[in-house]
């Protein structure tokens, strides 16, 4: 009986030591954690347009053969540099109507093709603005915080029109586009880049 005590107390000592050696056989430390912070940059954009009075006059009462000024700045107020393009074709950024208010429920009108293919309104820019295909790309890389100018000069065809074009409204809506201007993003998203050597728009 004594003995069969003693070898359970064996036993039991025998675990406690494994045991205890299982937690205390080395010595370790472990460091804090080391945070690395990735901040993703934005790319945010605002545009502002302004007319002359003498061109704001034209505009509600144009005639054909009337050209005005529309002067945009732009301004990258994001923490990116981007690089920018619009629209060049007034046909794609605008619609005729009979009738145009703020509301939705404005009243569309399609005129009639000109006969030779001439646009009844044609858009130009000037300034540092490239043509690329259907849009009008900045020259260059605009940095956080920058502002850029676009002019587009609006024109109504003089003796091309018809009087069926008398008391229509055109109404042009221009949107600015940013991209990052790093990873060859714009190559990317829009089959073009800025090529900063050559300073020129180029396509792949």
């Amino acid at each position: 009986m004594k003995r069969k005590i003693a070898l359970s107390m064996f036993v039991i000592l025998v675990v406690l030591a494994s045991s205890l050696g299982a937690t205390l056989a080395w010595f370790t430390d472990q460091s804090d954690p080391i945070e690395n912070i990735f901040t993703a940059g934005t790319v945010n954009i605002e545009a502002d347009e302004t007319v002359s009075t003498d061109d704001a006059l034209k505009m509600e009462n144009w005639n054909p053969g009337d050209c005005v000024d529309k002067v945009f700045t732009i301004t990258n107020d994001g923490s990116k540099r981007v690089v920018l393009r619009t629209d060049a074709s007034a046909v794609a950024s605008g619609s005729w109507y009979t009738e145009y208010t703020d509301e939705e429920n404005n009243t569309p009108w399609n005129p009639t093709p000109l006969e030779d293919g001439t646009e009844p309104v044609t858009v130009t820019a000037t300034g540092d603005w490239s043509q690329v295909g259907d849009h009008y790309y900045y020259e260059g890389i605009i940095e956080s915080g920058e502002s850029v100018e676009l002019t587009l000069r609006v024109c109504l065809n003089g003796p091309k029109l018809t009087n069926d074009y008398q008391g229509k409204i055109f109404v042009m809506r221009n949107s600015f586009y940013a991209i990052q201007s790093s990873n060859e993003a714009s190559n990317d998203a829009w089959g073009v880049y800025w090529d900063e050597d050559d300073e020129e728009w180029k396509e792949e």
